[in-house]
């Protein structure tokens, strides 16, 4: 398909796809995962993820781009599970912040988002690891900008695109060594390509659909030597800031960070989303909630029992 601008119709049906297309390959995903935590989750986590921004959009048709990115934006950080979920909904909230204003967007603007969608992810994180989906998305999103002109086709950007991330993916066990011990790639960078080839199929006309748009449970990976390690809980919340104005990120993340590691932080001036992996969760929430209301928890215990 011959298509220089992107309307809120088609940014909404590409997003869908993209959520199909991991809701279709999540396990494998899932089988990949050795870091952050050898959790078997990844692809579950991202999987919710996505369909919680599904879910966000679900009823827009003829809606301005600027709206429905805004609500896919604030749809993921609401659901977002895990680190990788975490980080999944940044890279997206950047279409939210540059196609603001906009009815219809083009090849550069879609890059742009894309690039802007990287800042914000790195921003989250506390401790940015190379060699993950980070690294992933912005070697990507890189070799997108070089190649982009305002005439492009979108397909042709996103060809371009796609192809530098798997290059990218394929690097990865060189910049982690456990991904190289462990003989896999970065899950996380799995999964983000698996959505943008939904989204490549769906420009090309080939549209994911009847897919369930629920969460699933997350399952063991099939990965070694990690028996009887504890790695806490994955506690994660949110809360409804009783002075967003006012909400010191920075300070709040020095505060935090002695509970745990795995942190990753988004904040705006009406929430702040913690993903934390820590054996005191009560000292956790209890610190998170000096600072407003929750309006969601999720606990997950991280004790690997076996993966044998």
């Amino acid at each position: 398909m011959n298509i220089k601008n992107m309307n809120g119709l088609l940014f909404k049906t590409l997003v869908e796809s993209g959520a199909n297309n991991l809701a279709n390959d999540y396990r494998r995903v899932d089988d990949l995962n050795v870091f952050p935590v050898p959790d078997g989750d990844t692809g579950s986590n991202m999987q919710s993820t996505m369909m919680s921004g599904v879910k966000s959009i679900s009823g827009f048709e003829d809606t301005p781009i600027e709206k429905v990115s805004k609500s896919l934006s604030r749809g993921l950080l609401m659901g977002a599970r895990g680190n990788s979920g975490v980080i999944l909904s940044q890279l997206f909230s950047g279409f939210a912040k540059v196609f603001q204003g906009k009815e219809t967007v083009n090849a550069v603007d879609f890059v742009e988002g894309l690039q802007q969608g990287v800042k914000q992810a790195y921003g989250a994180v506390i401790n940015p690891v190379e060699g993950t989906i980070l690294t992933v998305a912005r070697e990507a999103a890189d070799k997108a900008r070089e190649y982009v002109q305002e005439d492009s086709e979108l397909l042709d950007v996103l060809n371009v695109y796609i192809r530098e991330a798997y290059e990218s993916l394929e690097r990865t066990p060189s910049l982690l060594a456990v991904l190289e011990e462990a003989g896999v790639v970065d899950s996380g960078g799995a999964g983000f390509n698996v959505i943008i080839d939904g989204m490549i199929l769906a420009l090309k006309g080939e549209i994911l659909v009847d897919s369930k748009m629920d969460t699933v449970s997350s399952v063991s990976a099939q990965i070694p030597s990690y028996e009887g390690e504890d790695f806490g809980y994955c506690t994660e919340f949110i809360v409804q800031l009783n002075d967003g104005d006012n909400f010191d990120k920075s300070a709040f993340t020095n505060s935090i960070k002695r509970f745990g590691d795995s942190l990753a932080i988004v904040a705006d001036e009406e929430i702040v989303k913690v993903h934390i992996h820590t054996k005191t969760p009560g000292d956790v929430l209890n610190f998170g909630q000096q600072f407003g209301n929750f309006a969601t928890i999720l606990l997950t215990s991280g004790k690997i029992v076996s993966f044998k």
